[in-house]
């Protein structure tokens, strides 16, 4: 990694020919001034301090272009412009919500997905439909029923949030839902959920400008990693092969595009198949969830 503050200097040939011709040009200058100290004030006291200060300077400035000039030589143009960056939290949604512009296809690895679904889903919905741009969104989040349930109540109980083994179930269902109607109600937009056999470390969001990843755990920073060097297109591989191993929910032909038609749980055929069999208490909550979003991120 390079020092940021002279990594955008050096992130284009046309910014590092001017680097170095500025550079080269100012070594120069002091080189004349020596010269010209020499031959006329070289014997005063004046004359040697500022032989001093130009001999300093032009020394100083050719072995900044030596140390950048062997570093861009070794390093090739994608890692010399990556940008991994630790982001705090309260720059954790201002970041999330900055690689929404002018994406087209946007990826989320994550579990119960609540600041996706409270704000990058409507978010990309809006933008889809104001500027009549298709964007096409892959989610994948865990099988919700079995160990992975119960592993995840315990985790939130654990950072100080109500949940139980049926959190994860209601969150996940909320997603489902909450896709299934944005896409019915949306011609610009499409939708893929998969359902992954494990529970998540980390969330992943992904677009084509960068990436964030993220934890549950508040206190935590974030990373971001800018697009167009080989870390972005290892986390992006990662979650893409998540993606192929995971099992993907099928959208019906002609889903409505209103929940409230959602009355039981029989009634979730209507949206998708292959999802979990869940009971109407679960859908009860998830259309709970959806009524009043929430998320840990809120400013």
């Amino acid at each position: 990694m390079i020092e940021p503050s002279v990594h955008a200097v050096l992130s284009s040939r046309h910014s590092i020919r001017r680097f170095f011709l500025i550079m080269a040009a100012a070594t120069t200058f002091a080189g004349l001034i020596i010269v010209v100290d020499q031959a006329t004030m070289h014997a005063t006291l004046v004359g040697r301090a500022i032989e001093l200060v130009a001999s300093t300077l032009a020394g100083d400035l050719m072995a900044i272009m030596i140390i950048y000039a062997v570093w861009i030589s070794i390093r090739p143009p994608d890692e010399r412009n990556v940008q991994l960056l630790p982001i705090t939290r309260g720059e954790i949604a201002e970041k999330a919500e900055s690689l929404l512009s002018e994406t087209s296809h946007y990826l989320f690895l994550g579990r119960g997905g609540g600041y996706f679904r409270s704000v990058i889903l409507p978010r990309l919905d809006e933008m889809s439909q104001t500027a009549r741009r298709r964007i096409r969104v892959s989610v994948v989040v865990p099988n919700p029923v079995g160990r992975n349930g119960v592993y995840y109540g315990r985790m939130m109980s654990a950072l100080g949030e109500k949940a139980d083994d049926n959190t994860l179930a209601a969150n996940v269902l909320a997603t489902a839902i909450d896709l299934a109607i944005k896409a019915a109600r949306n011609p610009y937009l499409t939708v893929e959920l998969s359902l992954s056999s494990g529970l998540p470390v980390v969330r992943y969001d992904v677009a084509q400008s960068g990436l964030l990843i993220t934890r549950d755990q508040p206190k935590l920073p974030a990373l971001y990693c800018s697009a167009g060097n080989p870390f972005y297109e290892t986390f992006r591989d990662a979650v893409e092969n998540e993606i192929k191993q995971s099992s993907p929910i099928r959208w019906t032909d002609h889903s409505p595009s209103d929940p409230s038609v959602l009355n039981t749980a029989k009634d979730l055929d209507l949206l998708f198949s292959g999802f979990p069999q869940v009971d109407d208490q679960t859908l009860a909550r998830a259309l709970e969830i959806l009524k009043t979003p929430s998320h840990r991120y809120s400013r």
